[in-house]
């Protein structure tokens, strides 16, 4: 799951992922965020398999992307979106979108904020169903 960046852009990654590793108390990797985020697509396509809770903070892996994304130059955030339109695109067609967010924001949501938590994957375990269906009724997911 490489990207390749130049010497100065992978010092300015590195600045930005120091300070999101603070705010997140571990280490954050650039590689490992990406293979998270591949990987997490692929679950959804297979048909997730955990909670709601795990649902919201495996998507939390692609805030810290778009972080990366915003806060980085305008070159390095193009090769690092690039490098993620591939699995965004899989996500989007993996998953169901939705009236209502999954999750409680206090402020109008982002463009990434409604790629995500506007959205469901359309095949998944039993308990996350479950959840989803509470949902459905008209209560609420936020968390």
């Amino acid at each position: 799951m490489s990207i390749t960046l130049s010497d100065e852009q992978w010092d300015e990654v590195q600045r930005v992922l120091e300070r999101l590793s603070a705010l997140a108390g571990f280490k954050l990797v650039l590689s490992d965020l990406i293979a998270n985020w591949v990987s997490f697509v692929a679950d959804c396509e297979r048909g997730y398999q955990d909670n709601m809770d795990e649902y919201i903070n495996d998507l939390g892996i692609r805030i810290v992307l778009q972080n990366l994304v915003l806060n980085t130059s305008p070159s390095t955030a193009e090769q690092i979106s690039t490098r993620l339109d591939a699995s965004d695109r899989r996500f989007i067609a993996t998953t169901t979108s939705l009236d209502e967010p999954i999750v409680q924001l206090d402020h109008d949501p982002n463009q990434i904020e409604k790629m995500l938590y506007f959205r469901l994957p359309r095949k998944m375990h039993k308990e996350l169903e479950s959840e989803c269906q509470k949902f459905r009724k008209g209560g609420r997911l936020w968390l």
